[in-house]
């Protein structure tokens, strides 16, 4: 995934940043003035002018101050979120290395200060491409949180994220260990906190679907993702490939089929949450083609919508939605030459049950008209949640379906 489109981190988290006064003592009030400036720039997204007031507040303290690293950390931390939005990967690295530089040893291991400045590095480094140094970023706020709060509930936000970021990089091995470590302790507690419960199942769940059914083009991800192929083409001669799927399969439903049930028991659900967690498990049945238990679960999931948000149905019924497309990836090309980019459109039905049919060519490159039954087999192998109309579902003709490739 390109640095443009991870944007480095959250737009709102960033543009959201409260600042409390009284955190910092500025050595003059000029830069106290600038800094207040450049936290309001940054808050209306104007990161050059933020930018430029942090500096020019760093400018404003005196090395000499013995305060002068507890006085700069609050300026080059804002330096570091302006260059952020700026897309500065590299200038943004070095700010928020330098504001946690700033910080007494004994300070930063127990300020969630530095949990926050740790995980924007991580996003840095993921832009520049340097994703090990990412990922020791990661652990390393993680390990803050677990020094501070050890086994307790209070680690488990610490837990989820680094799940997270486990998942977004394909580490999905790690991101399993992680929730599954999460849900024990969420689980060995007296009074369990089944909301948590239920969105840890979730996650898990979630998990084991994109270790065998990789998200769809364009889904977010921080790491270039392999080129999917068929179940078929997959586990051919494999036995252990299959055997490793068919755990992947039993412990994805699992997962998800307790997280509905955990959604369903909690007292005045949020009707977006149980529908979530009910279309999650039906769109993996969906995928390994249990298609009559996946019905069941999109016609409730449907009413249930209908009766208390219908506003939400458009969103989750109102198209056919992509849960996973193969790419028979990229013809040979010439190395000699500089590579081109070229498309495949496909027009397609969408069955009632969520399978590709009747797939019609709309434009191709004509260089590589010898390859179109690669693309072609491609496409039908995709698999969709289908269309719901007054609570059924539908066959849709004419879903468009496109492939890029290099040549």
């Amino acid at each position: 995934m390109s640095g443009a489109s991870v944007k480095g981190m959250d737009t709102a988290r960033q543009w959201g940043r409260v600042i409390v006064a009284g955190v910092f003592v500025l050595s003059g009030a000029a830069a106290r003035g600038e800094i207040s400036d450049a936290q309001e720039r940054l808050g209306a997204g104007e990161f050059g002018a933020a930018q430029d007031l942090a500096l020019a507040a760093i400018a404003e303290v005196d090395y000499r101050d013995p305060d002068y690293a507890r006085v700069v950390f609050e300026p080059y931390r804002i330096l570091g979120d302006a260059r952020m939005g700026l897309e500065d990967w590299t200038g943004a690295l070095e700010a928020y290395e330098r504001a946690r530089g700033a910080m007494h040893d004994r300070d930063a291991a127990k300020r969630d200060d530095a949990i926050e400045i740790l995980r924007e590095e991580a996003r840095a480094l993921v832009n520049i491409g340097d994703y090990e140094n990412a990922r020791v970023r990661q652990e390393s706020a993680f390990e803050i949180s677990a020094a501070r709060h050890g086994d307790s509930l209070a680690v488990v936000p610490s837990l989820m994220d680094l799940g997270h970021w486990y998942r977004d990089t394909r580490h999905f091995s790690l991101a399993i260990r992680t929730f599954e470590d999460a849900l024990d302790i969420v689980e060995g507690v007296d009074a369990i906190d089944h909301a948590l419960q239920a969105q840890l199942l979730f996650e898990l769940g979630r998990v084991h679907r994109e270790r065998r059914w990789p998200a769809p083009a364009g889904a977010a991800s921080f790491a270039p993702r392999p080129l999917a192929t068929s179940f078929r083409a997959r586990t051919a001669g494999d036995p252990d490939g299959v055997r490793r799927d068919e755990r992947t399969r039993i412990k994805g439903l699992r997962a998800l089929r307790r997280a509905m049930h955990a959604f369903e028991a909690e007292a005045n659900v949020d009707p977006q949450a149980l529908a979530t967690a009910r279309i999650a498990y039906a769109d993996l049945l969906t995928l390994y083609r249990k298609h009559r238990p996946a019905d069941d679960l999109y016609r409730a999931s449907w009413t249930h919508l209908a009766d208390t948000a219908p506003e939400l149905l458009d969103g989750f019924f109102g198209r056919p939605v992509n849960l996973f497309q193969p790419h028979p990836g990229s013809p040979t090309y010439n190395a000699d030459f500089a590579p081109r980019y070229g498309r495949i459109n496909f027009t397609a039905t969408v069955t009632r049950k969520g399978l590709v049919r009747d797939i019609r060519v709309d434009e191709i490159d004509a260089e590589i008209d010898v390859l179109v039954f690669k693309y072609r087999g491609a496409a039908r192998d995709g698999r969709y949640r289908p269309r719901f109309i007054n609570g059924a579902p539908v066959d849709t003709p004419d879903v468009p379906i496109s492939f890029t490739f290099k040549y």
